[in-house]
């Protein structure tokens, strides 16, 4: 404790700072050395009085007003200085709100043609081919201005551009999910995110989706609309979060195995054989990638109800559906797989086969809840083609 610290070693900080004052003119050309070492005693004796014991809310009040000025502190602060500070009423500006309506007036009538909207953000260049079949993992990697996203059907680059999930992107021709691109993009310089103290300059991610959208459009003519449609839906909730916050300099992602720490659970506990790492995700995100990791638990797709919005890294391990033996179309039937005292870490040993909706709950805190009837958003194909136009 800092009082207990100062009583301690109260001869050798006032010998510092007896040395120290006596730089101090004019005020310590007025004393002696023995005065200056009495003083400097008084104001630690005080110090620690004051920082060691308790006060009450008022009491700190007071104090912050100067209105517990005297005693050693509030003698030497007056004496050695020559200053005070009090607390008096003064005339002091205000701002008075004598008038205003609770809407907005219209817009005028032009609007649209003197503030049109922003155009699209689009890549300065962009190359699509097929992609190696001996590639067989999707990623999309942002280092600076250069965007590569890595063997992506038509449907996965729809589905990742306008976070909508597979299932909920109507109208499909049955070749959208079959030939495989790898697409390589610049954006001009003006359109990266300068860079700031810790972080190259670079592009946002949200920008990177909308890039994706003007691809698609520009080179396969994707034509879409938004629509509703009742459905079964599961929803995410939060009830104990127990994620790690994510550093702003990562992109978001969801994969299968370790992280880069390389630890994996599978090894020492085989029943455990779903591991799914995640880095910067909102959880808006991990819902749309839910339903597409671990289906056999989740049929229908899940909507955030979690009312988060940062962005988390973290893992979870958790049993394929098969290995559990229950049906798993809804939460209440797949039965608890271990006690309420088990580790929330995934990696300790020895663990039985656990469903999703439980590891979900002990290891992260969240909870999957099915719900019925729930209007959801679907992504409409129009128009697209099923081959790009050239480079």
């Amino acid at each position: 404790m800092l009082a207990k610290f100062i009583i301690a070693n109260l001869e050798p900080i006032a010998a510092d700072w007896h040395n120290y004052a006596k730089t101090c003119l004019p005020p310590a050309a007025e004393m002696t050395a023995g005065g200056l070492l009495d003083e400097v005693t008084d104001i630690l004796k005080a110090i620690a009085k004051d920082i060691g014991g308790s006060q009450t809310l008022d009491e700190q009040t007071a104090k912050g007003k100067s209105l517990r000025s005297r005693g050693p502190l509030g003698r030497i602060a007056s004496s050695h200085v020559g200053l005070r500070i009090e607390s008096k009423p003064v005339p002091t500006p205000v701002l008075v709100v004598e008038s205003i309506s609770e809407k907005p007036s219209p817009n005028v009538a032009d609007i649209a043609t003197l503030l049109p909207p922003p155009p699209p953000k689009e890549f300065e260049v962009a190359i699509i081919h097929e992609a190696n079949p001996a590639e067989k993992n999707f990623d999309i990697n942002v280092e600076g201005r250069h965007v590569t996203v890595q063997f992506a059907t038509l449907q996965t680059l729809i589905y990742k551009s306008f976070d909508m999930p597979p299932n909920k992107i109507q109208n499909k021709p049955k070749w959208l999910d079959v030939v495989h691109y790898d697409v390589s993009g610049t954006v001009a310089a003006n359109s990266a995110i300068a860079a700031v103290p810790g972080r190259d300059a670079g592009i946002d991610y949200e920008d990177v989706k909308e890039m994706l959208r003007s691809l698609l459009a520009d080179r396969f003519k994707l034509a879409t609309h938004m629509a509703t449609e009742p459905a079964t839906v599961f929803a995410l909730t939060a009830e104990n979060p127990k994620m790690k916050d994510s550093p702003e300099t990562e992109h978001p992602s969801c994969v299968e195995g370790p992280g880069a720490g390389g630890k994996d659970p599978r090894i020492e506990n085989p029943l455990r054989n779903r591991l799914i790492t995640c880095q910067h995700m909102t959880m808006a995100q991990f819902a749309i990638e839910l339903h597409n990791l671990a289906s056999g638990f989740v049929p229908a797709p899940v909507i955030d109800s979690t009312g988060l919005t940062g962005a988390y890294d973290f893992s979870i391990s958790f049993s394929r559906a098969n290995l559990l033996k229950l049906p798993s179309s809804a939460p209440s039937a797949v039965a608890s797989t271990s006690g309420e005292g088990e580790a929330t870490d995934p990696g300790a040993g020895g663990l039985p086969p656990i469903s999703l909706f439980d590891a979900l709950q002990r290891q992260l805190g969240l909870k999957l809840v099915k719900k019925d009837s729930v209007p959801q958003p679907v992504l409409v194909i129009d128009h697209v083609e099923e081959h790009p136009t050239e480079n």
